[in-house]
């Protein structure tokens, strides 16, 4: 029989040495390779192997083999076993009959299932862990449990043994801290009960299964199969011993990929030493790698002992022939040799005067996050247009893999991503995630926007209908009304307001009141189970399921491919609650599922792109023509430790776990694998990040210093940085168009629109300020109708104190009745106090909304004194006619038109015109000067008016008059304005430009800049 392990180093292509061999095996039976089973871990190695058979195949075509995952084998293989174990999870040939009243002999649980059964066994043992989250302790158990079962060593019946086992590790066997003993005592019980209550009901978890699996085919392998093991760098005892046994029994050959000396060597050599055999006298063997034959029976070999196999002196550092000189580049980089790592430098440049990296491999510390993405993108191309094959990016940043995604496809480039990322992180989770916060806090306005305006909500109404129901909610009920939550309020909003404007109730108030009742329907299944009563989770995942129906989410996720991950977790989410009697409250319910979301992912559908994204994890055995190491900077290479919660590394180690050291170790050996990936290799990092240096990883900084020393030339290279911000490498449109123009002050034409029927004080204004504002909001009818806007601001501080104004002089109905004494000195308190009893009926509902609106009131109160003193002082020479009445009247062929706050009256029949600012009026000089038209329009609109003024109602509590216009200069300035009016009226009708100033002032708050967009012409 051939050698069935073989030992390739880094450099080898692993999926063309397993293809020879393959075919060498097979070829008289080509191109059926259907027998054959390739076992991988992923799909870089696979592809690898396929297409290394592919090329090496007349015609290129094949039928078979099979690729897939060593546990995926094993399971399938023994599911085709006649154990019982292989049909059910069973005790007896009796159980798991359809009659069985224990209800028992359920099979393998599923990953939702002995999340449940564990937080079962923590709310019977509540003591062991005081306050602590039972879901994320439940989590770091499974983990550890896992590890037990397929990596460590069972815990032994008697707790008295394990503290013993777990003292040693601690250096403690005398005293033990309360911590210590408090942890010991935890993992050891749930343990326990965590196997007797899976004994119970006739169920496995899935490591304890694939455990099982992995010992009955150890014991009695099958001699059926062909297996040809590549790449796999990581292996647990019971699978190294399955494999042991398939190669005993001449079915199965193993190729193993490493370094085989330095730092990272221990993985390659671990995995040699579980297989207990020796690599094949090949010419591309590794050093330090002796030729023996085959033994029956595997023999210890420690493997850490690393310095007994490496230190030594120079010669340990040559390669056999056939090693090209980067491997032996990155070999003497991360040797274990007492030779100093300058002196080892000098050493290699000697035998080596030219560099062997400089041509294969880049280092590029970027700027900052965007300058490394939009480099790698442009990198990226520039290997396209140079005819590269296959690229890979290889990074465990995934927000960085997204936004190279983004720019990559604006660029018309695919990119395969064989990751994927959290489900949580999809538009249709947020969907969800928006929908659940509707329920929780009374349908708040910025959840409840989010999920009406989703794609993913479909239902009878047609989209364009349902969004402009979505619409008249939003801007006229939830902010017109300032409504920030609850259903019924709104329902309430919108029977007011079409009371208040007939005209709008109709067509809009039947479509906003069929939304509402559709919300209303469709949150009442959860609404019903939000509270603290404990359910079960069923009970949980049947409501949510009929609430995404009836809100039209269930058809939207449907059609969309994260939806159906979506749907599909939920479903496997019920399919796992059989038998679980665990009750939750709707916290925990909300957390279990959050922990769901966060834990799966989703993986878009498969793209055929030249360029593949994967994590370091999933590299083993790719080989791509040029090769992006990206975010190698020292918090994602190697990255922070696992965040376990229990037990240290030296407790770890004793338990036959894995640590940080072989977690390190592990990464360290794929690295050096990936860097002879390609023959051009980018090595990039984030410099910098929130003003401070980013200290690059630290096997990334050993190959520069080496290379700095050795060659006393740098591998950093900023060329695609430089490139990245250059502006022939910006994407641009593929056809032949000239570019835009410079866009110039819009002057549009009066006669593309028609003037307002009526003109408004504030459509005056608008004329006066930018001419270009008053053609869009007012002839193309851009702004909201005046008076719907004027009935309708009632979320301004500013309509509130007009509203308690008015009250108080005048009826409004449902407030209290305007104060009918005298204002005169003698009855100041009273007129204090009834204006404070209209106030606070006035603000009432603001005060249930949000508690931050007692300020508002409370300022507000501060002006009722000064207010009733200045009403004292007022009274004494007019008195109110009426209040917030709207008035017409004719200028020419034209009309004005006005809502004025207040009109006062003398004896003689004289008019005064009062306009309420809260905010800041015009100065008096801006009215003089014929640029603040307010006043001077409210004059035009009454007959008899002797004078138009503010009364500023400002932030500091003060009342007191503004500008003021009356007598003479009232006249003249009312004059002067009426003919200027009229003359721009009559120009517009005749087609006069409208240009946009583009005055600071006046574009300060302007609601059309993005039609005028001042920013590019005056730029």
């Amino acid at each position: 029989m051939p050698q069935p392990v073989h030992a390739l180093p880094c450099g080898a292509d692993l999926g063309a040495r397993v293809a020879e061999r393959i075919l060498e095996h097979r070829r008289d039976r080509l191109p059926d390779l259907s027998g054959i089973i390739v076992l991988t871990p992923g799909f870089a190695a696979a592809n690898a192997v396929q297409r290394a058979l592919l090329d090496r195949t007349p015609g290129g075509a094949l039928l078979g083999p099979r690729c897939m995952r060593l546990a995926d084998w094993v399971l399938e293989r023994h599911a085709m076993s006649p154990s019982p174990f292989g049909r059910r999870w069973s005790e007896g040939p009796d159980e798991g009959r359809e009659d069985d009243p224990k209800g028992r002999m359920r099979g393998i649980l599923g990953p939702h299932a002995r999340e449940l059964l564990l937080v079962e066994a923590l709310h019977a043992h509540a003591r062991l862990f005081g306050g602590a989250n039972p879901w994320r302790l439940a989590q770091a158990l499974l983990e550890l449990f896992e590890e037990l079962t397929l990596d460590g060593q069972p815990l032994p019946d008697d707790y008295a043994d394990f503290e013993r086992r777990l003292g040693r590790a601690y250096g403690c066997i005398a005293d033990r801290p309360e911590p210590f003993g408090r942890e010991a005592r935890l993992v050891h019980t749930l343990w326990h009960a965590w196997l007797e209550q899976q004994r119970q009901e006739g169920v496995a978890d899935p490591a304890l299964h694939y455990a099982q699996a992995l010992a009955e085919l150890t014991a009695a392998p099958p001699g059926d199969v062909s297996l040809w093991v590549a790449g796999i760098d990581r292996l647990r005892p019971a699978e190294a011993a399955l494999l042991r046994a398939l190669i005993e029994r001449e079915c199965c050959e193993v190729f193993v990929q490493g370094p085989a000396n330095g730092r990272g060597a221990e993985i390659t050599l671990g995995l040699l030493d579980a297989l207990a055999t020796t690599p094949s006298t090949d010419d591309e063997k590794p050093p330090g790698i002796h030729s023996s034959s085959l033994p029956r029976k595997r023999e210890p070999s420690p493997i850490n002992d690393l310095d007994s196999r490496f230190r030594g002196n120079d010669k340990s550092l040559k390669l056999p022939d056939g090693t090209d000189a980067f491997s032996s580049f990155v070999d003497t980089t991360f040797a274990l040799a007492d030779t100093p790592f300058v002196e080892r430098a000098h050493a290699f440049a000697a035998r080596h005067p030219t560099s062997p990296a400089s041509a294969r491999l880049r280092l590029l510390p970027a700027d900052d996050a965007e300058t490394q993405a939009r480099a790698i993108d442009v990198q990226i191309r520039l290997w396209l247009l140079a005819g590269r094959d296959s690229i890979g990016v290889v990074t465990e940043d995934r927000r960085l893999a997204r936004r190279l995604r983004a720019l990559l496809e604006r660029a018309g480039i695919a990119l395969a991503d064989d990751t994927g990322w959290a489900l949580s992180t999809t538009s249709a989770a947020a969907a969800l995630e928006r929908w659940l916060e509707c329920i929780e806090e009374d349908f708040a306005y910025q959840p409840l926007m989010d999920v009406l305006k989703s794609p993913f909500v479909q239902g009878d109404v047609e989209r364009a209908q349902h969004l402009l129901a979505v619409y008249r909610l939003e801007q006229d009920i939830v902010l017109h009304e300032n409504i920030p939550r609850g259903l019924k309020r709104m329902r309430r909003q919108l029977q007011n307001r079409g009371k208040r404007l007939p005209d709008w109730a109709g067509l809009h108030a039947r479509a906003v009141s069929a939304l509402l009742d559709r919300l209303e329907h469709a949150a009442a299944p959860l609404q019903a189970l939000a509270d603290a009563q404990a359910r079960t989770p069923a009970a949980y995942l049947e409501a949510l399921d009929t609430s995404l129906e009836r809100l039209g989410l269930r058809p939207g996720f449907h059609a969309d491919p994260a939806g159906r991950r979506v749907l599909e977790e939920l479903a496997a989410m019920r399919a796992d609650l059989a038998g679980r009697e665990l009750a939750l409250t709707w916290p925990e319910f909300r957390t279990w599922l959050g922990g769901v979301l966060e834990t799966r992912y989703f993986r878009p559908p498969a793209a055929r792109s030249r360029v593949r994204l994967l994590p370091l994890s999933q590299a083993q055995g790719a080989r791509f023509d040029a090769l992006v190491l990206a975010a190698t900077d020292h918090e994602h290479l190697p990255g922070p430790p696992p965040a376990r919660a229990l037990f240290n590394d030296a407790v770890r180690a004793e338990l036959g776990l894995a640590t940080r050291t072989t977690d390190l170790a592990l990464g360290l050996h794929r690295f050096r694998v990936l860097l002879h990936a390609a023959p051009e290799v980018l090595v990039c990092w984030e410099a910098e990040r929130d003003g401070e240096a980013v200290a690059p990883s630290p096997w990334v900084e050993a190959l520069e210093t080496f290379h700095s020393l050795a060659w006393h030339e740098s591998l950093i290279d900023r060329a695609p940085a430089r490139l990245a911000h250059h502006p022939d490498a910006a994407v641009r449109a593929g056809d032949d168009l000239p570019p835009p123009e410079k866009p110039a002050m819009p002057r549009p034409s009066a006669t593309l629109a028609h003037p307002p029927s009526a003109i408004s004080a504030s459509a005056h204004q608008d004329l006066i300020d930018c001419p270009y504002r008053f053609f869009a909001a007012r002839m193309l009818g851009l702004a909201p109708p005046e008076e719907i806007a004027e009935a309708l601001r009632k979320s301004d501080y500013g309509e509130r104190v007009h509203l308690c104004l008015q009250a108080f002089h005048v009826a409004v109905p449902k407030l209290p009745p305007p104060f009918a004494r005298p204002l005169i000195v003698a009855e100041r308190t009273a007129a204090i106090a009834h204006l404070e009893h209209i106030s606070e009926q006035v603000f009432a509902r603001d005060l249930e909304d949000n508690f931050i609106h007692r300020g508002w009131l409370a300022r507000w109160r501060e002006h009722i004194p000064q207010y009733v003193d200045w009403a004292i002082a007022r009274a004494a020479a007019w008195r109110v006619e009426f209040s917030e009445r709207s008035y017409e009247s004719e200028l020419g062929e034209h009309r004005l038109k006005g809502r004025l706050d207040r009109v006062d009256r003398t004896d003689d029949g004289g008019r005064a015109v009062l306009d309420y600012k809260t905010g800041n009026p015009p100065k008096q000089d801006a009215v003089d000067a014929g640029e603040a038209v307010q006043l001077p329009t409210y004059a035009l609109l009454l007959e008899d008016v002797r004078r138009v003024e503010y009364l500023k109602l400002d932030a500091k509590g003060k009342v007191e008059p503004g500008a003021a216009l009356e007598g003479e200069a009232l006249e003249t300035l009312t004059k002067e304005v009426a003919a200027r009016l009229e003359n721009d009226l009559n120009a517009i009708v005749e087609g006069q430009a409208l240009p946009a100033w583009g005055d600071d002032q006046a574009c300060r708050h302007c609601r059309m800049d993005v039609l005028c967009r001042r920013t590019t012409w005056r730029s």
